[in-house]
């Protein structure tokens, strides 16, 4: 495994998360998590930071194994590794869907949530992948 590749995906998916809930889509999450709230009002949190940033910690190095794991396929490894950051997003989307739907969250603010992993576990594999 590519320490390096990994730390660097570590970093590119909090990187990404920040364009991503910030100037992309971050006026759409705050009225879709936080309804009839002013925006103003909703202060960030350090807690929150720090766990998306141990939960891709957990998580890309997990990927990396995956696809150094399964590195025999035929696939080149970039499009290899993609795929793999795709079934990961789809489990995690299963599992989130559940839980949205037991929340009754909008499905919006689902969608806004898969979409940002799918990006992350989409372009880490497909880096991870690539330096295999």
């Amino acid at each position: 495994m590519n320490l390096l590749v990994v730390v660097f995906c570590i970093v590119l998916s909090q990187v990404l998360g920040a364009i991503w809930y910030g100037p992309l889509f971050g006026r759409l999450f705050l009225s879709l998590a936080y309804p009839g709230v002013p925006e103003n009002a909703i202060k960030p949190s350090t807690s929150a930071f720090a766990a998306s940033f141990f939960s891709w910690v957990a998580c890309i190095p997990c990927l990396a194994m995956l696809i150094e794991l399964t590195r025999a396929a035929k696939l080149p490894n970039a499009f290899a590794g993609l795929a793999w950051g795709l079934v990961v997003t789809t489990f995690d989307a299963v599992l989130n869907l559940n839980h949205a739907m037991w929340e009754n969250r909008p499905v919006g603010l689902y969608l806004l949530r898969v979409g940002y992993h799918g990006l992350a576990f989409g372009v880490s594999g497909a880096l991870i992948g690539y330096f295999i």
